[in-house]
């Protein structure tokens, strides 16, 4: 199952978080789907506003910090979540040019609001 779902309906698109045993948490995987989907979002001209949403009984727990540990362990480089999490400092948000609404139900930690 894809960690994001990206669907266009008519002039809006709604990208839903798809990790609900992992309460949405942000991974790496996601993240890129994310950025992806965005991009894609951006350079429709139809698309006037975006809605993310989560699966499950969460929103999102934010990032997804045993990935992240994970990752830093296989570098030998614990101490870095932050930079493993977000390395060029650019969450997938940023930029947008078009609004995305988050549609929040449940649980919303961390980095969730502002992915």
């Amino acid at each position: 199952m894809p960690d994001l779902l990206y669907d266009k309906r008519d002039r809006f698109a709604v990208f839903t978080m798809n990790r609900p045993e992992r309460l949405n948490a942000l991974g790496g995987t996601m993240m890129a789907d994310l950025a992806e989907a965005l991009a894609d979002f951006n350079a429709d001209p139809e698309m006037r506003a975006g809605i993310l949403t989560g699966t499950g009984r969460a929103f999102s727990a934010g990032a997804d910090l045993k990935e992240m540990n994970q990752r830093n362990v296989d570098r030998g480089d614990r101490a870095a979540p932050i930079r493993s999490f977000d390395p060029a400092g650019t969450l997938p948000c940023s930029p947008c040019p078009k609004p995305v609404i988050p549609a929040i139900k449940g649980l919303c930690n961390a980095g969730g609001p502002v992915a």
